[in-house]
């Protein structure tokens, strides 16, 4: 589960937007990741730095249908991904 503290997007990752989608792409590592649109509100979001509790406010904005509960759920799992695969750096 991610940490609390705040979280940013990776000086290594390049991003591109194809279609409604967000790929994105590790330079060291060379990594490729296609992000959904809940996942580009997110990573659009991680360009400045960000709680969790920012991050699911943000997505809950941005679709309301997702109840608050389920988006900060979808928050951790999305982090947890992109920083184990480092996309995302994290600052306790």
């Amino acid at each position: 589960m991610a940490q609390p503290g705040h979280y940013a997007q990776s000086a290594d990752a390049a991003a591109t937007v194809v279609g409604d989608r967000i790929v994105l792409y590790h330079r060291v590592t060379r990594t490729a990741v296609v992000l959904n649109p809940p996942g580009g509100v997110l990573w659009r979001e991680l360009a400045t730095s960000r709680t969790v509790s920012d991050l699911a406010a943000g997505l809950h904005r941005q679709f309301p249908s997702v109840p608050a509960d389920d988006a900060e759920r979808d928050v951790h799992a999305f982090l947890d991904d992109l920083v184990r695969h480092a996309f995302v750096s994290h600052q306790p």
